[in-house]
């Protein structure tokens, strides 16, 4: 079930990829953009489109690392859970970009 919060989440996440896809900041399916929930993370879909993101459509996974909802998440899912977990209560986002020169 997911909360007015998450889904406030789902949809800044969609519009700050737009953003940075708008601008140059990344390209194609480069990059992925996360955000800490109560109950785990929400994490852009694995080769996702920054610039075209649908808020239902992002993964949802435990504090566990398990998947729970969405889109199957981000192949770099491990590496965002051990930064998320390190610090757990100074990163409520990570976004990770990737452009080609």
């Amino acid at each position: 079930m997911t909360t007015a919060n998450e889904n406030a989440l789902r949809e800044e996440i969609a519009r700050v990829g737009q953003s940075l896809y708008a601008r140059g900041y990344t390209v194609g399916t480069a990059g992925n953009i996360s955000a800490r929930l109560a109950d785990g993370w929400l994490i852009t879909p694995t080769d996702a489109c920054l610039g075209m993101l649908d808020p239902a459509r992002i993964a949802k996974v435990s504090t566990a690392g398990e998947w729970v909802s969405g889109d199957k998440p981000s192949k770099t899912l491990a590496c965002i859970a051990a930064f998320m977990t390190a610090m757990p209560t100074r990163t409520p986002w990570c976004i990770r970009t990737r452009r080609i020169w």
